[in-house]
């Protein structure tokens, strides 16, 4: 799998482009995890070239009370995916814990103003 992922961040991402991954509450595990995957001695796996950053948006809009769809603003009790998505889009979020679903909801949530 990890092979399919660096293949596919090499065929999509342009020749001096940076990318950032973005991981949903992943600073307390994904990236934690893929991290200590990608530098634990004797490790055949590396990052892709070209991946230099990462953001979680669920850091983002918990520490940061401009943004607003920080709890103060937004009046959010949960700063769950799915509530965060339904408070933006005015609709249900149909099957979360779907990568494919939850990798659309973070990408609108990412991109909202």
């Amino acid at each position: 799998m990890w092979n399919e992922f660096v293949s596919y961040i090499d065929k999509n991402k342009g020749r001096d482009q940076r990318i950032c991954l973005v991981a949903w509450n992943g600073e307390s595990c994904d990236m934690k995890r893929i991290y200590m995957l990608t530098r634990a001695p004797g490790s055949t796996l590396t990052m892709p070239k070209g991946v230099k950053y990462f953001t979680d948006p669920l850091h983002v809009i918990h520490e940061y009370k401009s943004c607003k769809l920080h709890p103060n603003t937004s009046k959010l009790e949960r700063l769950s995916l799915p509530s965060l998505w339904e408070y933006i889009k005015k609709k249900r979020l149909e099957g979360p814990q779907n990568n494919l679903v939850d990798t659309t909801a973070q990408t609108d949530i990412v991109v909202h103003l």
